[in-house]
Parts: structure tokens; C-alpha cells; sequence
């Protein structure tokens, strides 16, 4: 908690100094988007209670990546977050482009393919999704909302008995999910 307080404080006073800097506005606006671009970009306020819209996301996730100040880590999860928030409007198109490259930079991620293959799913298409999970599950044995997400997939796909293991599966790694 002190540390998130801390936090605010140094952005607060970070941004005290932006402005009584006397700099015009654009500049103004620069500094403070530097400031806030990785948490907004991943649907983050710094301010308490702030919600920060999808379109708007998607704005924060577009410039850090056209940037060029984002590297490794940074960059995948800008790609990875631009993905949640196209998906949360139903831009899955954009959601799949933005996963996939997530992915080619770091396919050892499982929450890429997790998220891939929850677009799939929205989309439709329950053979891209179940490889999806079934990735995800490869990468991380342990992931209870992959094993949840993908015996879903196999209920709806006629694998009644395949995705109530899954989910049973799901719910031993995690009890509770799904309810």
C-alpha cells in the first residue's frame, strides 16, 4: 500500500513540476502520457477509480508501440493488452493480429495463447480456440483457466466427457473457477 501511495506521489509531484515548468501544452501532454503510457495502455489508472475506456487503451498501446521505447517484456504486453481491449469492443480481427505477434515475440507465454484462443472462441471457431488452450496448457501445466476455457470448448464442440475432465481438472488447480 505505501508503496502505491509513494507512487502517486511522485507522479503527482513529477507532474506539479511538468506544468509549473511553464511548458506549452503538447509538451505538457507528452510528459504526462510518458508518465502513465505503460498503465494506461494495460487499462491502469494511477488515479483511484479512474476507468480508462478501450478506444483510449488501445490509443496508449498504439503510440508506446509505434514509439520505439518499448522493448522485450514491455513490448509483448503492449501487443498482449491492445489485443484484451480490440477484443472487449469486438475487434477480434485486431485482437488475433495483436496476439499472434504477441506471441511470435514470446511464445512461451501462455496467457498469449490463452487470449488468442478466448477470441477464437468469441469468434466462433472452437478448433482455433481448443489449440489455443491446449498451447497454453503445454506452456504452463498449472493454468486452471486454460484447462476451464478449453472443456468448455470440447462441451460445445460434442466432448462432453473431454471437457468435464478439463473443467474438473480446472477446478482442482483452482476451486471455485467457473462458478
Amino acid at each position: 500500500m505505501q508503496k502505491g501511495i509513494g507512487l502517486v506521489v511522485a507522479v503527482v509531484i513529477g507532474a506539479i513540476v511538468v506544468f509549473a515548468l511553464g511548458l506549452p501544452e503538447w509538451s505538457q501532454r507528452q510528459a504526462m502520457d510518458t508518465l502513465f503510457a505503460r498503465d494506461a495502455c494495460q487499462g491502469e489508472s494511477w488515479l483511484p477509480n479512474i476507468q480508462i475506456s478501450a478506444d483510449r487503451r488501445i490509443e496508449y498501446c498504439t503510440e508506446a508501440i509505434r514509439s520505439g521505447n518499448w522493448s522485450g517484456k514491455n513490448i509483448t504486453w503492449a501487443y498482449n493488452a491492445r489485443g484484451i481491449s480490440y477484443a472487449s469492443i469486438g475487434q477480434y480481427d485486431h485482437a488475433i493480429e495483436d496476439f499472434s505477434y504477441a506471441i511470435k515475440l514470446d511464445p512461451r507465454d501462455a496467457a498469449f495463447h490463452l487470449n488468442l484462443g478466448n477470441v477464437w472462441r468469441q469468434k466462433g471457431d472452437y478448433e482455433r480456440a481448443k489449440i489455443g488452450y491446449t498451447e497454453a496448457i503445454q506452456l504452463d501445466p498449472q493454468y486452471a483457466a486454460a484447462y476451464y476455457a478449453r472443456g468448455i470448448v470440447k462441451q460445445k464442440m460434442g466432448d462432453s466427457i473431454g471437457g468435464a475432465a478439463d473443467i474438473a481438472k480446472a477446478r482442482q488447480l483452482q476451486p471455485g473457477i467457473g462458478e
